[in-house]
């Protein structure tokens, strides 16, 4: 299932945003997981294409989309569907790793990166993720 984002000064859907995993390598407090459990789209080729027919963007989010193992592949399927703009909603924490950045970069797979930081200060970015650790890896990401 996507949902619209919309340029509220013109009315105009600008890009769908795929949710696309509930899968997630923080934990946080806030977390509507649960809620959403039924918005993940079950066939995601046919999702965008069915996007792309309308549209020529598309954010994935998630969870956390960058630990999905065909992460890659959607990206690239996305760019042979013909998506203009590819967007990416991340906490950031996998592009810690210099190999899974660099494949990224080299690709060229994404247009935009939204990454999620809760407090410039790591104790309390943890404590909000539940996840100790996790504010320095997604700075280093």
């Amino acid at each position: 299932m996507s949902r619209k984002i919309l340029d509220m000064n013109k009315n105009k859907v600008l890009r769908n945003d795929i949710c696309l995993t509930l899968q997630c390598n923080n934990n946080c407090i806030f977390c509507p997981r649960e809620v959403l459990k039924n918005n993940v789209p079950k066939n995601i080729s046919k999702e965008l294409k069915s996007i792309r027919s309308s549209y020529d963007s598309v954010v994935f989010s998630g969870g956390e989309v960058t630990t999905l193992d065909n992460f890659y592949s959607l990206l690239r399927l996305s760019k042979k569907e013909g998506f203009k703009r590819i967007g990416l909603i991340t906490n950031g924490r996998m592009f810690a790793n210099k190999k899974y950045a660099d494949l990224l970069l080299k690709e060229k797979l994404i247009d935009d990166i939204a990454i999620s930081v809760y407090s410039a200060k790591n104790r309390i970015h943890d404590l909000i993720t539940n996840v100790s650790g996790s504010c320095s890896q997604t700075k280093k990401g």
